[in-house]
């Protein structure tokens, strides 16, 4: 009866420190690809800044601007809010099966806006490089 107790026990501890490690990781993914969309905002503002400046020449095909320029404010916003709605896995409480589950979704989340704010930049760098050529066009004339 003791090794079978001592063998549950032995179970428990290993399954607890497994459960523990998985929430660390999946912590640790989640801030990484923060980390990586964040470090993306400051080139997203930039071409939003560059895509504003080329919408007083631009009359006749404003539509391109204005498509990419909101791309990049939606992608922008959808940041803002996922951090303005992450809670720390340690503050939100739970068992650690719970926080595991949550911290899941959260990546999810965080994978779709990393993607949404890379498409929005790549579109708007072509925007944007195709006015900058349109404007050297120009002064050449």
């Amino acid at each position: 009866m003791k090794k079978v107790f001592a063998l549950l026990v032995l179970f428990i501890a290993m399954a607890c420190q497994n459960q523990q490690q998985e929430l660390e990781e999946q912590k640790s993914e989640v801030l990484e690809v923060h980390d990586r969309t964040m470090e993306k905002r400051g080139k997203l503002i930039q071409t939003k800044s560059e895509l504003d400046s080329y919408m007083t020449v631009a009359e006749d095909s404003a539509s391109n601007l204005y498509s990419a320029i909101n791309g990049l404010q939606m992608a922008d916003e959808a940041m803002m809010n996922w951090m303005r709605n992450f809670e720390s896995p340690d503050e939100k409480g739970g068992t650690d099966a719970e926080k595991i589950e949550y911290l899941k979704e959260e990546k999810k989340k965080i994978k779709e806006i990393e993607e949404q704010t890379q498409k929005a930049l790549e579109k708007a760098e072509k925007v944007a490089s195709n006015y900058a050529q349109r404007a050297g066009e120009a002064e050449e004339q």
